[in-house]
């Protein structure tokens, strides 16, 4: 979950949507790539690089800001745990909200009930919070991957699961723009802000930690 816009830490994200009586924070979720700047040959696959973490590996997302309406059937959450009594999986269940009676609030009662805005609402990406959601892509998803990952392969349903990144994050449909120099299709999107920020500071978190530990532990 990474803060955008103005802010540099999620608790003064979910603090101020608290504020605005914010109960449960979602975010789209599409699967990030792994990007090939940021992987090594491994014969016909390509794997993560052992020296960078997986914040600047996958920093190459399938969808741009803000993400389309489909990827809210993957959601994540945050919630307040004294309203959300039950959560199951992408959703929130159980809320206070639903257990409410007629007696509680006769003039908002009604048989069915749902969450609305702003008790339950999506992140403003570009200006709260977004989600980069790096699932790890093994060596056997990257098989053939020059190949499949060409913009003139036909069979575009087995997938490039390397990250060819849109120069300057923009998308564009005409064929001579949507590759590379060596015919890579380009599929997916960088967050500047994860580049500029939070990559060097996870990187500076990460060495000053390591320099606690032992020498003869790392």
């Amino acid at each position: 979950l990474i803060p955008m816009g103005k802010y540099e830490s999620l608790k003064d994200v979910v603090k101020d949507a608290a504020k605005k009586g914010t109960n449960i924070l979602t975010f789209r979720s599409t699967r990030a790539k792994l990007m090939h700047a940021s992987s090594v040959d491994s014969k016909d696959q390509r794997i993560k690089n052992d020296s960078l973490t997986f914040l600047e590996a996958y920093n190459c997302d399938s969808a741009p800001i803000p993400k389309p309406d489909w990827s809210d059937r993957a959601r994540k959450q945050l919630y307040r745990p004294d309203y959300v009594l039950y959560h199951f999986v992408h959703y929130s269940t159980i809320t206070q909200g639903i257990l409410k009676t007629y007696k509680d609030s006769p003039e908002n009662w009604g048989s069915r009930y749902r969450e609305r805005p702003p008790s339950e609402r999506h992140t403003d990406e570009a200006n709260e919070a977004v989600m980069l959601h790096t699932k790890t892509t093994t060596g056997d998803q990257t098989n053939n991957w020059i190949h499949r990952c060409h913009y003139q392969f036909e069979k575009k349903w087995r997938g490039c699961y390397v990250g060819f990144p849109w120069p300057d994050g923009i998308e564009k449909q005409e064929e001579e723009f949507n590759h590379d120099k060596d015919g890579m299709e380009y599929n997916c999107f960088v967050n500047q802000k994860i580049s500029d920020v939070w990559v060097p500071k996870l990187t500076e978190a990460l060495a000053k930690r390591r320099e606690k530990i032992p020498s003869s532990q790392r």
